[in-house]
């Protein structure tokens, strides 16, 4: 049969101490006061926690400052670990717009980047570091007009800037193909090329001439012969021309086409004169602007 004992206090000779029991105490406890609890692994002091390791209730001392609390590698009980095992951890000095990576130990800060700039891995593969944006170089195309038809034309030319040493003139040929263009930064480069075929009568010596604006003298000139003396004989003419933009002002290019003497020129057209192909002949400029 069960016994009961009911005691105000007991007291140890010292009047402080433990009290073993030989068989647990039934209840939850609350009505002991003053009773100690049995602590394994020294005398406690401030800031120290208690665990349980199986057997009995234990000491964790108190760690040191800014140390952390985590489960060991056996996950059987807590530890302390400095900051630098501890995951991620707010980085000194940090700010607005700052990033975290991981360097191999510990999450560090890489402070933001200026306007602009980019993220990218640094030269060892090891790290993030912000750069700034990749040019794109010499030779990028940053803007073209286009003229392209398919209309025949003619007209008539006087010179012999074909056969001569010298320079086309704008008063010479016929004005085929006119094409306006403002670039964008004066040093850059343009690239002009184009395509056409026609004819002139009197000879087989026709030339091309690229022309600007009002200026007298073609910037570029090129000649051909389909047979000399071969009056209106078809030809295709190419043509390509690179010039520095010197500025941003609007200009016109003009290509003509003329021939050694006195006659009529026919564009997208010819061999004895008229429109060939039915108008699907095609004449094409093309000006491209190519950054430096």
């Amino acid at each position: 049969m069960a016994s009961t004992l009911k005691v105000d206090q007991i007291e140890t000779p010292s009047g402080v101490g433990n009290i073993s029991f030989a068989q647990p105490i039934s209840g939850d406890g609350s009505q002991l006061t003053g009773v100690g609890l049995a602590v394994g692994g020294g005398a406690v002091v401030a800031g120290d926690f208690l665990y349980h390791d199986g057997v009995e209730w234990t000491r964790l001392p108190k760690g040191t400052a800014a140390q952390y609390l985590r489960m060991n590698a056996g996950a059987t009980a807590p530890e302390w670990i400095a900051t630098s095992g501890a995951g991620i951890q707010e980085p000194a000095s940090s700010a607005a717009g700052d990033i975290l990576y991981y360097d191999g130990s510990n999450y560090v800060r890489l402070a933001k980047g200026t306007a602009g700039q980019q993220l990218a891995i640094n030269a060892g593969a090891t790290a993030p570091e912000w750069i700034a944006p990749a040019t794109a170089g010499a030779g990028k195309i940053v803007k073209y007009e286009t003229f392209q038809t398919t209309t025949y034309s003619t007209g008539s030319f006087t010179g012999t800037g074909s056969i001569s040493d010298g320079i086309p003139q704008l008063t010479e040929g016929h004005n085929c193909m006119t094409l306006a263009f403002t670039p964008t930064n004066g040093s850059n480069i343009l690239m002009i090329q184009g395509t056409f075929f026609g004819s002139v009568s009197g000879d087989g010596n026709p030339w091309v001439g690229l022309f600007q604006d009002t200026t007298a003298d073609a910037i570029a000139a090129w000649r051909t012969t389909n047979g000399d003396s071969a009056a209106n004989t078809l030809g295709m003419y190419s043509f390509f021309h690179q010039q520095s933009c010197g500025d941003t002002s609007a200009r016109d290019y003009h290509v003509r086409i003329g021939g050694a003497t006195t006659g009529t020129a026919y564009f997208l057209g010819g061999q004895s004169s008229g429109r060939k192909l039915g108008g699907a002949g095609t004449g094409t400029m093309v000006i491209y602007e190519l950054e430096v």
